[in-house]
């Protein structure tokens, strides 16, 4: 009897250990970001950042990405660092339908290098930019597999970005000026000799006419 007890215990205490471990798996899974949320001028390229965050064990990583044809993978290459460094791979299928690209990009260690812990940047994917408008980058497959080749982290979080691409608009020319009089614009003068100029301007477009016009009068006026 007590043999039987004791043995319900341990199932209990087993039963408790593997929810428990269960639920910090959930709160720490493994994540892919592919960012940031860009815009693109038609005919230029773009470069996008993914990062793997969360993970255990690691040996090797993939990811299947679909988008429409406003862009296109024009090059991925592995990110120099610390964090992953294996051999990088990534191909372009042209023909997956009549509006979308499909893009592989996978890496794996090779020669017996140590499995990867942790979180960092593994891969820079360089886009080009052909027509106007919106595309999603979907993830439509994602994997990360240990030394054997077998799943460390599922399910996986995947985080993609949105991308536009728009012609820039050209800058509207500056409006004109409004005309039907003459207006000065008078900073402070710096010195006499300025002020003096600046009266004799002010003298000569307003009071000089205004004298001249009045000799005239006079004269119509005594003949």
């Amino acid at each position: 009897m007590k043999r039987l007890i004791v043995f319900g215990i341990v199932l209990m205490l087993l039963a408790i250990y593997a929810s428990t471990a269960i639920v910090a798996n959930s709160a720490t899974g493994a994540s892919i970001v592919i960012s940031p949320d860009t815009t693109a001028a038609p005919n230029s390229t773009f470069m996008l950042n993914l990062a793997i965050n969360n993970v255990a064990d690691m040996y090797g990583w993939s990811v299947t990405l679909v988008y429409q044809k406003i862009i296109s993978l024009n090059l991925a290459d592995a990110v120099n660092s610390t964090f992953f460094n294996g051999t990088f791979h990534s191909f372009l299928q042209e023909d997956y339908n009549s509006s979308c690209y499909k893009a592989y990009v996978f890496e794996t260690l090779l020669n017996g290098a140590p499995a990867v812990t942790g979180s960092g940047s593994v891969a820079q994917l360089n886009f080009f930019a052909a027509l106007d408008g919106t595309t999603a980058i979907s993830c439509i497959d994602s994997e990360i597999v240990n030394y054997q080749g077998k799943d460390v982290s599922t399910p996986i979080t995947v985080t993609t970005p949105t991308i536009t691409v728009a012609t820039p608009q050209p800058t509207p020319p500056p409006k004109p000026s409004a005309v039907g009089g003459i207006s000065f614009s008078l900073a402070k003068p710096s010195t006499d000799i300025e002020l003096a100029s600046v009266l004799a301007i002010i003298f000569v477009a307003t009071i000089l006419p205004t004298i001249y016009f009045k000799g005239i009068k006079r004269r119509k006026q005594k003949q």
